[in-house]
């Protein structure tokens, strides 16, 4: 049986939002939404049938995608934070260097 791909989108703002539909359309499942915004999160969560989460510490370890989608400020906080066993972590910010990413895991990325 093939392993469905997990995807983990950090973040519930328009970034995240816009991403998360785009992915949701080609057929990609969300699994988690992660946020600081409870309502935010659970709206976008809802959205993608995804699982809501507020506590960074509760997010899955073992997805194979993790999309860091927040304000430039908060992506260094964030991956203080965040710590994965495996899967790809990438952000969207234009301003912030990739090595920020080598705090969580060691398979990074950015799209600028």
């Amino acid at each position: 049986m093939k392993k469905k791909f997990s995807i983990v989108i950090i973040g519930s703002g328009k970034v995240a939002s816009q991403i998360g539909m785009a992915l949701n359309e080609t057929g990609l499942t969300i699994s988690e939404v992660y946020g600081r915004n409870t309502n935010a999160v659970k709206k976008l969560s809802k959205r993608f049938s995804a699982r809501a989460v507020t506590d960074i510490s509760a997010l899955t370890k073992l997805a194979d995608l993790y999309i860091i989608a927040v304000n430039d400020d908060a992506v260094n906080v964030i991956t203080k934070k965040l710590r994965v066993k495996q899967g790809i972590v990438v952000h969207t910010s234009g301003s912030v260097e990739m090595d920020v990413l080598k705090k969580c895991s060691v398979h990074t990325g950015v799209d600028r």
